[in-house]
């Protein structure tokens, strides 16, 4: 199978690039880098199913990548709250322009896995809108109906996944990433910072897990058209997590709060609580995810490592 990786050097990709090379597919990534790395694509480069090109999703080599491709999943955008905050015309141009660039390629034979965001949920009817802030949630919500636009019109083989927060090795804790920041404040002995009270409750999921949906979405009939979450629907709050974090890095580091003003642009603001709910993706397929204090610990000693 060839198979098509846009944002394939981010943390992502770059676990479903070594997943389908490790099954014997042929794998190209397109990546501009601006948030993914060559080191992450450490393990490909060398291999002979895989080819890397440095470049937007607005390439004109892209066009040639899409109608090459049997399964192309689409994982670039601007990522990370600092990175969003920072460039929200930037947001749009990718995450909604991008995503129609390679849905304009497409053929019916072929499947597409367009990520989305659990942060479309927090785009709630009747909230006064906060352009900076939502403006993530607003681009990934209107690539879905682009993508489902599409689909309708043109008979395409499209899956939508609302990826929940996903952790596992590789990925950087610079744009506003909680879980590598609070590893390597851990495993350095700094203060490990936790924004607000702490009590805000997310759900992380191991890369690993997310990448075997990924592909069994890919490899399904039932899956076109549909749009699932996917994630753990365990919940935890960022202020047990340093706690875990913490124990299971055997650091001394103190655990503050930090008010979102020290750290956000003006206008932030945070999302209570968000788990994914799993009821549709198990209609379509039975999956364990693993634990999360596994995750953690593979994540502290690969930071340890470096």
């Amino acid at each position: 199978m060839k198979v098509l990786i846009t944002g394939g050097a981010g943390f992502i990709g770059s676990h479903l690039t070594d997943y389908h090379l490790a099954k014997g597919d042929v794998v190209s990534v397109i990546d501009d880098l601006s948030t993914g790395t060559k080191a992450n694509l450490l393990q490909a480069m060398n291999h002979h199913n895989f080819k890397f090109i440095e470049e937007d999703i607005f390439s004109p080599e892209l066009e040639d990548l899409v109608k090459w491709a049997d399964r192309i999943y689409h994982l670039a955008a601007v990522v990370g709250m600092l990175k969003v905050m920072e460039d929200p015309y930037q947001v749009m141009k990718v995450n909604v322009f991008g995503t129609g660039y390679v849905l304009e390629n497409l053929a019916p034979h072929q499947k597409v896995v367009i990520a989305s965001s659990s942060e479309v949920y927090s785009l709630e009817a009747g909230r006064p809108f906060n352009f900076t802030r939502w403006n993530y949630a607003l681009s990934k919500l209107t690539a879905e109906a682009l993508t489902l636009s599409y689909a309708k019109k043109y008979g395409l083989d499209v899956s939508i996944v609302r990826i929940f927060n996903t952790i596992g090795t590789r990925q950087a804790g610079s744009y506003g990433m909680v879980v590598p920041r609070f590893v390597r404040q851990a495993t350095m002995g700094e203060p490990i910072t936790v924004y607000g009270d702490g009590r805000q409750t997310r759900s992380f999921c191991p890369v690993e897990d997310t990448v075997r949906v990924l592909d069994r979405l890919g490899s399904i009939p039932e899956s076109k058209g549909k749009t699932l979450d996917v994630g753990s629907n365990c919940g935890i709050s960022i202020l047990e997590l340093a706690e875990l974090i913490k124990a299971g890095a055997k650091s001394k580091s103190d655990i503050v709060l930090v008010p979102y003003d020290q750290v956000y642009p003006e206008g932030f603001e945070d999302v209570r609580g968000r788990v994914a709910n799993l009821s549709e993706l198990f209609k379509l397929m039975r999956f364990g995810f693993g634990r999360l204090e596994n995750a953690l610990d593979k994540i502290i000693e690969w930071e340890r490592s470096k």
